[in-house]
């Protein structure tokens, strides 16, 4: 299927300079160079004609065409119109489509639920899972609905095909998808030794930096911006350079000091919400206690963002300072002791943010989020030890073990900052704890790379 790939391609104007396509593992291949690539050397070149877009399909395509009209997001639509040319015998994209992956297994999406549920419970990630696959599941529901669909594709279909496309289409300039044949066969690395641009009507891919002969090219998935857990859920590996994102929901609980007069400063619909269910359930005997507390408690959903997996350093500290401050802003409010104090070092947001008033102010709230994320490291069933064993033992699911234990360091690492005290990496080796007393400038660096690709 791949050379007939190929011959498509060239027929098509597509071009390839001084690299060849491997074969590296059972079901992955890499793109590997034949001779010295120069910096800025076109080494791919790719038409739009063999690319396959939101717009490759119009009215005639049923699933695009349905889609296009609701106002469907651009991958959705490119999703429509991959399966809309997949169902046509005569699509011109046959050949890309017979040389894609047949097993895309790896992708948390197409993982069974029941298996991701208990590999990342009480991972930040597992939320983030469960809201693209409900996500796909509404656009399944809505084509059913609009176009009639059941019968000639199965929601676990449709989730393939979901994960295939998401996981070679490369985005346009303007943050459009594309699948780009030839190009979506280069495999990911930080940093990229290929980037994407536009030469003329084409796209090519250039060289960053000189290649040596016989060396692997690659490109980056993640763009510069994403998270280790959004590549992971897209690609289905962890790379250990990219940052770790942390939404924590942070509370006021019943518990907090003014909780009644703080709870109302919340979005209007939640102040509503929460006070429908706390009169249903009022009623409803087998409620518990602890029901009771988390329907009245609010959240306030914050980012955390660490520094790369293993790197302990003052970056670290320029990574984490500002995104801690934007939870102190919201954990200042739930802190604050007097009524009076809100409208002085408060913002007019809902719920709002606040100034620190004091010393002992900022140290309750300081606390507050170091008790957040110990109650947040409660709901894994591991400890970071516990997962580092595992690691070590090499755990068939090691990307997800990987993911989990990341979030955990990452969570024991802001613990640590709230609290002033060392950081410490925690490791089945001893005597590669690192320590780093805060505030001092130590660089202490443990980079991990990892070089997986599209399979």
């Amino acid at each position: 299927a791949v050379d007939e790939l190929l011959l498509w391609l060239k027929s098509h104007g597509a071009q390839w300079n001084n690299v060849e396509l491997r074969h590296i593992a059972a079901h992955e291949r890499g793109v590997f160079t034949t001779s010295v690539i120069q910096p800025d050397q076109v080494v791919l070149e790719v038409p739009p004609k063999v690319m396959l877009t939101p717009d490759s399909c119009g009215e005639e395509e049923p699933l695009a065409a349905a889609l296009k009209k609701s106002g469907a997001s651009h991958t959705a639509v490119l999703l429509a119109c991959f399966l809309d040319q997949q169902a046509s015998r005569s699509s011109f994209w046959s050949p890309y489509f017979a040389a894609l992956p047949r097993s895309l297994a790896h992708l948390p999406l197409l993982t069974p639920v029941s298996q991701v549920d208990q590999l990342l419970q009480g991972s930040p990630t597992l939320v983030d899972i469960h809201h693209k696959r409900n996500e796909i599941d509404k656009i399944y529901d809505y084509l059913d609905t609009s176009v009639g669909i059941v019968d000639t594709i199965s929601r676990d279909s449709f989730m393939k095909a979901w994960g295939a496309v998401e996981s070679h289409a490369h985005s346009q300039g303007d943050g459009e998808p594309v699948m780009i044949p030839l190009v979506d066969m280069v495999n990911h690395n930080e940093p990229p030794s290929l980037k994407l641009k536009k030469q003329g009507n084409n796209t090519v891919a250039v060289a960053t930096r000189q290649i040596r002969q016989g060396e692997e090219v690659a490109m980056s998935y993640a763009g510069g911006t994403q998270a280790v857990q959004q590549i992971f859920r897209q690609f289905g590996f962890v790379d250990r350079t990219l940052r770790v994102r942390l939404k924590i929901p942070l509370r006021l609980t019943p518990d907090d000091i003014h909780y009644e007069q703080k709870k109302v400063l919340f979005p209007a619909y939640l102040v509503r919400t929460k006070a429908m269910f706390d009169d249903a359930e009022k009623y409803t005997e087998e409620k518990s206690t602890e029901d009771l507390f988390r329907i009245r408690t609010f959240p306030s959903h914050r980012i955390l963002w660490c520094s790369p997996e293993g790197l302990v350093n003052a970056t670290s500290l320029k990574i984490m300072k500002p995104s801690m401050e934007e939870a102190l802003k919201f954990l200042r409010f739930v802190t604050i002791t007097g009524m009076d104090d809100v409208e002085q070092l408060c913002d007019s947001s809902t719920p709002p943010e606040c100034k620190a008033k004091d010393e002992e102010h900022e140290k309750r709230a300081l606390e507050r989020l170091a008790v957040e994320l110990e109650f947040q490291m409660k709901a894994f069933p591991t400890t970071i030890s516990q997962d580092d064993a595992l690691l070590a033992k090499g755990d068939p699911w090691a990307p997800y073990v990987e993911i989990r234990r990341m979030e955990k360091r990452c969570m024991h690492h802001f613990i640590q900052l709230a609290r002033g005290e060392e950081f410490e990496l925690p490791g089945p080796d001893p005597e590669a704890d690192i320590g780093v007393w805060l505030g001092l400038g130590v660089l202490l660096t443990v980079v991990g790379i990892i070089f997986v690709g599209r399979q």
